[in-house]
């Protein structure tokens, strides 16, 4: 009977190794892999989407003061594009420092996603790409918006 229980218990999903909420140093390692991509160094290895070529671009779903969110595909794969609002030279924030705020608040929600890869609720960051110096990353597609707004 004992060697029933023991197979049940090797039969179960291993427990996490960190309390849920608390940032390991794997999750850090993967936030210092991105930091190093966007300072010029290669593409985090777990990252599919390196390129803007490596994914189809859609429709616009939203747009706020400071980003664009679309449609995508990953193959066949539902994906969504987060992508920064240029700063026009004839906008309120020209010659502002807007742009730089603009791209650090998608840099930290880049970086949010990578610390908490695999956790449950979080989409999964499939990657990022820099078109004309402007950055995009690259979630799944979730499905449907909680709410009718476009906020």
């Amino acid at each position: 009977m004992l060697l029933v229980h023991a197979w049940a218990a090797s039969a179960l999903p291993k427990a996490p190794t960190s309390a849920p909420g608390v940032i390991t140093g794997e999750d850090m390692t993967r936030v210092r892999a991105a930091d190093a991509w966007l300072n010029g160094g290669p593409p985090p290895p777990v990252w599919e989407v390196k390129t803007k070529e490596d994914v189809s671009v859609g429709k616009e779903l939203a747009r706020g003061r400071s980003k664009c969110v679309r449609h995508g595909r990953l193959g066949r794969g539902k994906i969504v594009v987060v992508s920064v609002l240029p700063v026009s030279n004839s906008s309120n924030f020209a010659g502002t420092d807007e742009a730089r705020l603009r791209r650090q608040h998608l840099v930290e929600e880049m970086y949010f996603f990578e610390a908490l890869r695999g956790r449950p609720g979080i989409p999964t960051l499939r990657g990022a790409f820099l078109e004309n110096g402007d950055l995009s990353i690259v979630v799944d597609d979730c499905g449907a918006r909680i709410t009718g707004l476009d906020h």
